[in-house]
Order: structure tokens, then C-alpha cells, then sequence
């Protein structure tokens, strides 16, 4: 069973004109989960400005367009994402006109990292201090960005480490206490809570149209699908006023364009807002939406037709308000409900997984005794059950042969 741990739990108080630096002006602790509880507070900015964190750093973040917003702010700065080789990392960690080593890249791509450091000769579990950024990520996301989670297969590895978010999603790790990880949370010493209108409706779409003919603010409409976008769009008759801001996967940019749609699977610093702006998950987190509009947030859940758009008010949410630094207009959560969907108990979870790992074994012991195409297919069914994917996907390390849940404690 995996242990129900409890970390040290830290109090730090912050002014309504205070920001991470000014807390930790030489750079943020390690070994520590920090709860910063408020978004746009610098977090990152403290440990990328030289000014504070005169070391090097490697942070890890969920999305590219967080990574296209920072190297926007800071030329020493190494985004590491899709299109950037295991060479150009070699070159930047081997380049000494720069003092202090900031990479920023996403999980999918912390492999480059590893393997560049290698080539360089560089040891990163001992030069560099490793932040987990918006970490609860690594969880919403596993299910269907399994590689979201490599980076934790080395991060105990770090003499320096930390995990960070507003919204972080505590931990029941044995790592952390062997670790001696400390729980920060940093306590507001202002009222900073905003008021949210919270609709329940049996139809989310005709409420949406009701919202938008309210007044003529503009409207970012944060919404995880954009199939679903289209069709509000087209039920409100708004795509001359309208823009999807989604990922590319799948070409999905230059398909939308096709269709007729204004789409971009970035945000430009200064970008002015289509009357209405569509954001899918992508944009929920960490990046910096830096545009002079004041928008309207309205948050779309269509939990019965479409399961992905449902947002947490936990998390989901308080990241979505933090994401436009000049501020927002009122706030809105449209939503339906379903009544038998309840989230699994951490019990639950264990169980779960406990009699996944009994099946994998099993199928293990009986692929033992096949051979050839019936071994093959066996094989395939093995990699189909979700404990799979969670533990073993690219991780040439590990004995496929047998699940033991101790890899993850």
C-alpha cells in the first residue's frame, strides 16, 4: 500500500503588493512542495530573473505556450519543446557567455535535456535545481499525456528540487518524506477571493447564448474541445468575431482555417481579443495571456455530451482567472451535472490499481507458457490494461515482465 504521508506544513504570509522574490529574493526553497495559493505572483519569473536565482535552473511546465511566453521575456533563456534537438541543448549548457543556465521545457521533451547533459558532460542532478511547475498537471493530464510523468522518474534524483502551483494536489508519496520535503503554503494576508456566477442548467448551450447577449464586454470563453467551440459559434452565428485558441495536434490549426475559423495554437504578447476567444486546456495554466482587453471569463462544462470540457473548480478554474495579467470582467461558469459521476476515493484508486497489477501478472505468467503470434497477442492485451501506460510506456528501465506498485511509492 502506498503510505499516507504528512509534510511539515509551512506558513508564509504575502501583502497584496508582494511577490515570490520579495519572499525568497535569492530564489525559491528546495525540497519543498510550495502552495503559492495566488496566481501572477512571479513564481517562475523568481526562479528565471538572475537577479535572485543565481543558479542554474531547469523548469518543467505543461504547455508550450507557457514556454513561447518566457523566451519572450528573457534571451538567456533555452525553451526546449518540439523541434529543438538534443544538439542545441549541448551547445547552450556548453556555452559560456552564459553565467547561469535557465532551460524551461515541457515533460514530453525532458529526455533531450537528459541526454544533452550527458553528451556535455554536465551532471544535472547536482548543478541544476529542478521546479516542477503547475504540478497537478502531471496528474490531470497522465491519462492521456502518459509521458507527462517522466520527469518524476528522476526527480528525487536532484540535490535541489521543488514542486509549485497555485492549485497543487497533495501528494501521498514516500519520496517526499524520505526527502524531508516541507509543505509550503503562502497565506494572503488581503481579501483576494473573486465573486463567480455559477449556472446550473440541463442546456448548456442555450445558456451560453443567453450569457454573451448580456452586454458587450468581451468574452473568453475557456472551453476543452474545440469541436464544442465550433458549435457554439455556429449556434451563435459569431465566427467574423470569433478566434479558437487550441493545440496543433493532428493539424487541427490548419483544419480549422479550412472551415472558415480563426484559430492559433499561440498567444502573442500584445495580442488584442476577438470579441469572442475560445481556450481550450492548453491555455488553462501557467502562460501568460498579456493583453490589454479586460475580458469577461466564461467557463463551459458539458459534462453529459462532452466529458473532457468538465472543469475543476478546485483547479481548473483558479488557473483560468489568473491567466490575463490586466485584469478580467466578471466571471461565469456555465454547467450540467451528472448525478452518478463521483470521483474515486484514494481507497478506491489503490484497489484499483492493486487488481489491475493481480490481471497484469496473471496474463504474465500465462504469456510464459505461449509462444509466437498467441504471445504476441497477449502482449498486446497487456499493454492495453491503464497501469500500463502509467508505468511502463518509454521507460526502458523498467521489467515489463511484472507490475509491483513499489515503483510508484
Amino acid at each position: 500500500m502506498i503510505e499516507n504521508t504528512n509534510l511539515e506544513l509551512k506558513l508564509v504570509e504575502i501583502r497584496n503588493n508582494q511577490y515570490m522574490s520579495d519572499l525568497y529574493p535569492d530564489g525559491l526553497p528546495s525540497n519543498a512542495i510550495i502552495d503559492k495559493t495566488l496566481t501572477a505572483k512571479g513564481a517562475t519569473t523568481c526562479e528565471l530573473d538572475e537577479r535572485y536565482a543565481k543558479r542554474n535552473s531547469i523548469i518543467i511546465e505543461p504547455n508550450v505556450p507557457v514556454i513561447d511566453s518566457k523566451q519572450v521575456k528573457y534571451s538567456n533563456l533555452l525553451g526546449v519543446r518540439e523541434g529543438v534537438t538534443d544538439y542545441d541543448v549541448k551547445k547552450y549548457l556548453l556555452d559560456k557567455s552564459i553565467r547561469y543556465k535557465k532551460i524551461i521545457v515541457t515533460p514530453e521533451s525532458y529526455s533531450k535535456v537528459k541526454k544533452a547533459a550527458e553528451y556535455a558532460g554536465v551532471n544535472l542532478f547536482k548543478d541544476f535545481f529542478l521546479l516542477i511547475d503547475e504540478c497537478e498537471k502531471v496528474v490531470q493530464d497522465a491519462n492521456f499525456r502518459p509521458d507527462i510523468v517522466l520527469p518524476f522518474f528522476d526527480f528525487f534524483s536532484f540535490d535541489n528540487k521543488a514542486l509549485i502551483s497555485a492549485t497543487p494536489l497533495s501528494p501521498k508519496l514516500k519520496g517526499f518524506t524520505k526527502h524531508s520535503f516541507s509543505h509550503i503554503k503562502i497565506v494572503p494576508t488581503y481579501d483576494y477571493k473573486k465573486n463567480l456566477s455559477l449556472i446550473g442548467t440541463n442546456n448548456v448551450q442555450l445558456e451560453f447564448l443567453k450569457q454573451i447577449s448580456l452586454n458587450d464586454n468581451k468574452k473568453a470563453i475557456f472551453l476543452n474541445s474545440p469541436e464544442y467551440a465550433k458549435t457554439l459559434i455556429e449556434k451563435a452565428d459569431i465566427r467574423n468575431h470569433s478566434k479558437i485558441y487550441c493545440s496543433n495536434q493532428e493539424n487541427a490549426i490548419n483544419k480549422l482555417h479550412e472551415d472558415g475559423y480563426k484559430a492559433s495554437d499561440s498567444f502573442v504578447s500584445g495580442e488584442i481579443l476577438e470579441q469572442y476567444s475560445f481556450f481550450t486546456s492548453r491555455f488553462y495554466s501557467a502562460v501568460d495571456l498579456d493583453t490589454p482587453d479586460k475580458p469577461d471569463i466564461i467557463m463551459v462544462t458539458d459534462c453529459l455530451s462532452k466529458a473532457q470540457t468538465m472543469i475543476d473548480p478546485f483547479t481548473h478554474s483558479v488557473q483560468i482567472t489568473g491567466r490575463f495579467r490586466a485584469g478580467i470582467g466578471s466571471i461565469t461558469h456555465i454547467t450540467n451535472w451528472k448525478e452518478d459521476l463521483k470521483p474515486k476515493s484514494r481507497e478506491e484508486i489503490i484497489e484499483d490499481m492493486e487488481a489491475q497489477s493481480k490481471v497484469y501478472n496473471m496474463l504474465a505468467d500465462l504469456k510464459e507458457t505461449l509462444t509466437g503470434r498467441e504471445r504476441q497477442l497477449l502482449t498486446e492485451i497487456q499493454e492495453r490494461i491503464p497501469i500500463y501506460q502509467v508505468l511502463f510506456r518509454n521507460y526502458y528501465w523498467c521489467d515489463k515482465n511484472r507490475v509491483s506498485l513499489e515503483v510508484i511509492k
